[in-house]
């Protein structure tokens, strides 16, 4: 754990090997207390909806992204591409 310079917020920092052998750094912010806050006042079915909100929201995001980029892939193409962005491999 380290204080990046400037901001003095805590960080955690630390490295993994991905699949084909490259060691790279992770580094995790830390929430910003007002979030904490706000988090805290909520019950814990407030957050588990806001959670899923949110990752609707992110998926569409990303859809809406790729459909852009790439305008001649076919739905299965961006579907594909969707589940390895998302789970880290390909569907068949």
């Amino acid at each position: 754990m380290r204080a990046r310079t400037g901001d003095m917020r805590d960080t955690r920092v630390g490295t993994y090997v991905d699949r084909r052998g490259n060691v790279r750094e992770v580094r995790i912010e830390l929430l910003d207390p007002a979030i904490i806050r706000a988090l805290r006042k909520m019950t814990p079915e407030q957050r588990i909806e806001s959670c899923l909100r949110h990752s609707v929201f992110l998926r569409r995001q990303a859809r809406t992204f790729l459909e852009g980029l790439h305008p001649d892939w076919t739905v299965e193409q961006v579907n594909a591409e969707l589940s390895q962005r998302s789970h880290g491999r390909r569907t068949r």
